[in-house]
């Protein structure tokens, strides 16, 4: 269980620093600055791939965790109390940054920090976890202060959901229920990118289902597949989950330009992460000890703040640098973009340490899983 927990969180880990590297390198032209070759710059433009991967491992782990207590006394609102010990902390205190910062820029009618703050919904969107479904209606993303909570709001949905169908649905009916949305999700994109927006074919949570019943599938393995991991060498699925996004985030731009990104490509880097997360959980030997793999358990742990707070504090550097975006256009931006990036992981650390570690304990002694699991798998706690 050690090493499994280990290389989940060294998975974690490689989700985040995609992200990390998406938006300081890609999303910033910096890469495009560098005059890397097209094919390069697609491959590491897909770090938006781990979304889609914490999508896949979040569902794993949480519906393996509901499998596994599924007979105890009050599960589904142990299971809400414990997600908001998890959640709530840092993201309030995300809220309450952002919207207090912004008051007092914007008091004296000035408007920095458009990047930042422009077009910032009421503090109730946040709060409700409703940013996705706006910025989908809309159209467009706006104030990148909180510009990655869009997929905290997905999760959030997710969660409201999946204590109903892992504790009421038996085993095989659950499997039905993941195998839909995964199949469903590919023409619901479609719909959504004729009708409503690319935005919202990327970001409202309808979309995103077959990344959730790729993790609700993976859960079940040891309760219906038990002899899959003999079949399917877990140390093959890795490969070829790596290979299917390296040609998914190189090719697809030829196959089907213009529509790729919101439509196609999330089916694609949604089976790799579950290739991915499948190899990982089932691997039987024991988990490497070498520094490269040691840095990204580090990251694996610190994710969650860093993912909340690493646009913020690129924002915030570039801003009090005089510049109202973070572009990478010159050496100054490039040594503004590592300064940030530093500075997130010290932050990172801090508010894990500080705020997620205390309030994780705090679950643990005022929501813990009460009587006896009827049934065990191989999963983590939520």
């Amino acid at each position: 269980m050690t090493n499994r927990l280990a290389r989940i969180d060294a998975l974690r880990g490689v989700a985040i620093l995609m992200v990390l590297q998406l938006h300081h390198l890609s999303s910033s032209r910096a890469y495009q600055h560098l005059g890397l070759p097209d094919w390069t710059g697609a491959l590491l433009g897909g770090g938006r791939a781990g979304v889609d991967l914490f999508f896949v491992l979040s569902a794993y782990l949480l519906t393996s965790n509901l499998l596994r207590h599924r007979e105890r006394p009050m599960l589904a609102p142990t299971f809400y109390l414990r997600r908001a010990f998890r959640i709530l902390p840092m993201y309030l205190l995300l809220l309450t940054a952002g919207m207090s910062l912004a008051t007092v820029l914007y008091s004296g009618g000035a408007t920095p920090g458009a990047w930042l703050w422009r077009d910032r919904y009421p503090l109730w969107i946040y709060l409700t976890f409703q940013q996705n479904w706006v910025s989908g209606w809309q159209g467009y993303p706006v104030a990148q202060f909180f510009g990655p909570t869009w997929s905290l709001a997905v999760e959030e949905h997710f969660y409201l959901l999946l204590p109903l169908l892992a504790t009421r649905l038996p085993p095989r009916r659950l499997a039905i229920v993941a195998a839909v949305w995964i199949i469903a999700a590919l023409p619901i994109r479609a719909l959504l990118f004729g009708d409503v927006s690319a935005v919202a074919a990327y970001a409202w949570t309808i979309g995103r289902m077959d990344t959730f019943g790729w993790g609700i599938l993976l859960a079940l393995v040891p309760m219906l597949w038990p002899d899959l991991p003999k079949r399917l060498d877990p140390a093959f699925a890795i490969k070829l989950g790596a290979m299917i996004f390296v040609v998914a985030s190189t090719l697809s731009p030829e196959l089907l330009p213009g529509m790729q990104e919101t439509i196609l490509y999330p089916s694609w880097t949604a089976l790799a992460s579950a290739l991915a997360t499948y190899g990982v959980v089932h691997r039987r030997e024991a988990s490497a000890s070498g520094a490269v793999v040691r840095a990204l358990e580090w990251c694996g742990r610190r994710c969650y703040s860093l993912y909340l707070i690493h646009m913020p504090v690129m924002g915030l550097v570039f801003l009090l640098a005089g510049k109202d975006r973070p572009l990478g256009v010159d050496a100054s931006s490039f040594a503004l973009l590592g300064l940030s990036a530093a500075i997130s992981f010290a932050l990172a650390d801090v508010c894990y340490r500080r705020i997620e570690l205390p309030f994780m304990t705090m679950a643990e002694r005022f929501a813990p899983y009460r009587g006896q699991p009827t049934q065990r798998t191989s999963a983590a706690t939520g």
